[in-house]
């Protein structure tokens, strides 16, 4: 192999080494975070397979979340979802928004009220990161969601509302912030 080889996957190496979650603190056991924890996250997304079409989500994907109106406003602004409105609660890994085949049997269970109408999708991201990259990947995690239920027929009404960190557990445990990495998808006809 000529220098040249050896230079170009040297280089190659170091860039993949350099692109990955730069967010989780350093030796992170679950401790409380301190400043030194808290190191800037990239602010680009790179988009990643949303394992439903093989289609990349990116960036541009972003949605008006505007949307939710009424009791479920408040439910999502209140933090204060009810149980009987919760249809699924969908699950990711860090640093991922697509939807993993152990999650994929919850939406296909809910497909019936899907298709009833009035529906909300709602992304929420762990803590780690900036505000602009958790909320940022909390509208990816919901839109893979959409596209998922898309693809078992579901109409396009469902409403998507990204929260990124605004609830997450600060400085909890591992098993406590994962479940901050989520998707709920909110039935809107709930009493």
């Amino acid at each position: 192999m000529n220098v040249t080889k050896i230079a170009l996957l040297a280089a190659a190496a170091f860039i993949l080494t350099a692109c990955g979650p730069k967010n989780l603190p350093n030796q992170w056991n679950g401790a409380p975070r301190t400043g030194t924890d808290t190191q800037n996250v990239s602010e680009e997304i790179i988009g990643e397979d949303d394992s439903l079409t093989g289609d990349v989500i990116d960036e541009t994907d972003a949605r008006d979340d505007s949307a939710a109106g009424g009791k479920v406003a408040d439910w999502i602004n209140n933090n204060s979802i009810p149980e009987n409105a919760k249809l699924a609660v969908i699950y990711f890994g860090f640093d991922k928004f697509n939807v993993e085949a152990d999650e994929r049997a919850k939406l296909d269970a809910i497909i019936d009220a899907v298709n009833r109408g009035n529906i909300y999708i709602v992304g929420y991201s762990d803590y780690f990161g900036t505000e602009e990259y958790n909320l940022a990947l909390s509208d990816k995690r919901a839109q893979a969601v959409k596209n998922y239920l898309k693809n078992l027929g579901a109409d396009d009404s469902a409403q998507i509302q990204a929260l990124g960190e605004a609830y997450a557990v600060q400085n909890g445990t591992k098993s406590e912030v994962a479940e901050d990495r989520k998707v709920i998808v909110v039935d809107g006809n709930a009493q």
